[in-house]
């Protein structure tokens, strides 16, 4: 019997064998690039690409090979497809050998050329990747992290600091009545991640995301890649070792998914036991095969190799009508050993239908309506008729690479569903693809600035149309302005000519002889000026015995004397208190706009008519 080793060796030379591949050169291989679509896998779809803003490249790094597929997103609702390429492993080196970044960087280097603007999506094994979908309570933004993690913990054991978790909001649902948060929860090993990041980090092209194969799956729906009006879908990758069950909303999001022991090898092993039990080979009847019975019981002397059990395979899947087995004296029909896998078969079928029944009735999504199916042998048409006919759904072929990608193609090559995966990865976005790179903190911070963007963006918003306003205030100003100034000229023009220099000298002219003129006349009015304002002034209790003014004069010359000007008043206080009536007096005097410091120059008691008065004698200033 083969090693473990052995047998995985063997498998993927199977597999190799079944792509159509063959015996490869051991150098890595780069397809060509044609002008027009050739069926290779190399052959891009479109080449001349007018509108290009940023190109999408999607990165399956497989058993012994790289797939990938490169896209350019275009303002469309479609990305076109630009470029898509397997590349083998060089001879030697695996994916965890010191000298694979150097082999990645040459690979990215040929298929991304010098394009700056390139987005790389990888993705990491489901295996170990923990994804539940969850329905969390409506609370506030900032408690939906907790929630999350709350309800995650209920149902898988997490370790925050081995265990990197991020979740995608998917919408609100209603649960009995309550409306509640629907999320799809995903939980992976940081250093797997760290792993992934690093070796494209140390091949110079560092990665925009990292996500699982399921969620590269949504994006083919989310995209509208694969289209589905109605009720939900069901993808099924079968694998070497394993196949995955994807099932999909209408809405393009993931529902459920779950990884099944069940694939290429299962088959491989059905005919190895099938050939080496000691048995009569009795084919099921059924209605569109003939019935086969081998001639008579037949015993194989040695077991079956799983080499050799893949040989068979590889014949079957090939289209031969009849297959030499070893130990069988004669070829035996294709048909008969396609029977021989039915036991595989149908452990996959019944899978399947217990995923379907369980999303039926956990879930609100409605019934699975459509299969799409993908990976390893589904090139071979009667493993297709066979799903199809066990699940009573129709049944379609993922092809990537097709123009109308969801059409059945039964008989697509499988090079074409090897890169489902790729295609997949390359669709991928922050806004459609839950990222490990990109988590619920990273969304939070991004909205934070965003937020702060909006508020920022709105203030100088205010103080554009503030000073828009101001500018167009000042602007109706300034004609207004303009308006009052060509008045104010045409005024000017009707009041006759401008002032000259010689004008204003006629004017100081005669304001010199006018106010020569009120000069005289003041100073010939004054004295009466002078008594009339002192009358005015003076009190019933003050009795006024004399005045004498001094006003000055002018010389013989017609010049001023130096003399101050003053009245000297002589009277008689009759009254209970006459210093508070002469104190009166003579504040009244200084208001006075003729006088200036009015004095007491001498003051006694008399008696006047028998009566006791205060006489005084003041001096008063002339202003």
């Amino acid at each position: 019997m083969l090693s473990k080793a052995d047998e995985i060796a063997a498998t993927e030379k199977l597999l190799s064998k079944i792509r159509g591949k063959g015996d490869r050169p051991s150098a890595p291989v780069e397809d060509p690039l044609p002008a027009a679509p050739t069926g290779d896998a190399g052959a891009p779809l479109s080449l001349k690409l007018p509108f290009r803003r940023s190109l999408s490249v999607g990165i399956d790094i497989g058993y012994n090979e790289l797939r990938l597929v490169k896209l350019n997103r275009s303002t469309g609702s479609r990305h076109e497809l630009v470029h898509y390429q397997r590349v083998p492993f060089e001879p030697g080196i695996g994916r965890d050998d010191p000298q694979f970044p150097r082999f990645l960087r040459g690979v990215l280097t040929r298929f991304c050329g010098s394009t700056k603007k390139i987005e790389l999506w990888s993705a990491i094994s489901t295996a170990r990747v923990e994804m539940r979908g969850l329905r969390i309570p409506k609370v506030a933004d900032r408690h939906i992290a907790n929630a999350v993690l709350w309800s995650f913990k209920k149902e898988v054991a997490l370790d925050e600091k081995s265990t990197l978790l991020n979740f995608d909001i998917l919408g609100t649902v209603s649960d009995n009545g309550v409306r509640k948060l629907e999320v799809m929860a995903y939980a992976a090993p940081r250093q797997e991640l760290k792993d992934l990041k690093d070796l494209f980090a140390r091949s110079g092209f560092p990665l925009r995301g990292i996500t699982v194969f399921p969620f590269a799956l949504q994006n083919l729906f989310r995209s509208r890649w694969l289209k589905c009006d109605s009720g939900s879908s069901c993808s099924l990758y079968i694998g070497r070792n394993w196949s995955r069950i994807d099932l999909f909303t209408v809405a393009g999001n993931l529902a459920l998914s779950r990884g099944i022991k069940a694939g290429v090898n299962s088959m491989v092993e059905a005919l190895r036991d099938a050939f080496n039990t000691e048995r009569q080979v009795a084919l099921p009847e059924l209605a569109s095969l003939s019935e086969f019975v081998l001639d008579s019981p037949e015993t194989i002397a040695e077991p079956l190799s799983s080499e050799q059990a893949q040989r068979i395979l590889l014949d079957l899947t090939h289209g031969r009508a009849s297959i030499d087995v070893p130990g069988k004296s004669q070829p035996i029909g294709a048909t008969q050993v396609f029977h021989l896998l039915l036991p595989a078969l149908n452990r996959l079928v019944r899978q399947v239908q217990r995923t379907h029944e369980f999303h039926q009735l956990n879930r609100e999504h409605g019934t699975v309506e459509r299969v799409f199916i993908s990976g390893e042998i589904i090139h071979y048409k009667p493993v297709v008729d066979f799903i199809e006919g066990q699940l009573n759904l129709p049944v379609k072929i993922i092809d990537p690479i097709a123009e109308s990608p969801g059409d059945s193609h039964p008989t697509v090559s499988t090079r074409n569903t090897d890169f489902v995966p790729a295609m997949g990865l390359a669709l991928s976005g922050n806004e459609i693809t839950p990222n490990f790179l990109f988590t619920y903190k990273d969304r939070e911070v991004q909205t934070s600035v965003r937020r702060i963007n909006r508020v920022v963006f709105g203030l100088f918003l205010i103080l554009l149309l503030i000073s828009m306003a101001y500018d167009s205030h000042l602007e109706r100003r300034r004609v207004s302005s303009q308006a009052v100034l060509a008045g104010l000229r045409k005024q000017m023009e009707t009041l006759g000519p401008l002032i000259d220099e010689s004008l204003i000298g006629q004017f100081a002219t005669k304001l010199e002889t006018e106010r020569a003129a009120l000069a005289q006349s003041g100073s010939r009015y004054q004295a009466l000026a002078v008594v009339q304002e002192i009358t005015a002034l003076t009190p019933p209790e003050v009795r006024l015995l004399g005045l004498r003014a001094e006003f000055g004069g002018e010389t013989t010359e017609g010049k001023a004397t130096s003399r101050k000007r003053s009245v000297i008043l002589d009277g008689v206080i009759i009254a209970t208190d006459p210093d508070a009536e002469l104190a009166g007096f003579l504040l009244a005097l200084k208001r006075s706009p003729l006088f200036e410091s009015p004095a007491i120059r001498s003051r006694k008691t008399e008696v006047l008519d028998g009566r006791e008065v205060l006489r005084f004698t003041a001096q008063i200033e002339l202003g």
